[in-house]
C-alpha cells in the first residue's frame, strides 16, 4: 500500500540527465537508482510510511528530490 507520484518536471530532468548515444539506457538506469530508488528506499527503512502513504517525486535546483506526503 504505497503510492508513487511523479512530477513532470522530475521525468524531464531525468530524461535529460540520464540519456547517452553511446550507452544507451543504462546512465537512465543508474539516474533512477540514485535519484529515487536510493532515497525512496532510506525513506521506507526509517518506517515512517503509513499504509496507503504516498512518495512524491519532483525536480528543484537541478536534482530530483523524494519526499514523503
Amino acid at each position: 500500500d504505497l503510492n508513487l507520484t511523479v512530477d513532470e518536471d522530475a521525468i524531464s530532468l531525468l530524461a535529460t540527465t540520464g540519456q547517452d548515444k553511446h550507452y544507451g539506457a543504462r546512465p537512465l538506469r543508474r539516474s533512477i537508482a540514485a535519484w529515487i530508488e536510493n532515497p525512496a528506499a532510506d525513506i521506507l527503512l526509517k518506517g515512517d510510511v503509513p499504509a496507503g502513504g504516498t512518495l512524491r517525486v519532483w525536480a528543484a535546483d537541478g536534482n530530483v528530490k523524494v519526499e514523503l506526503v
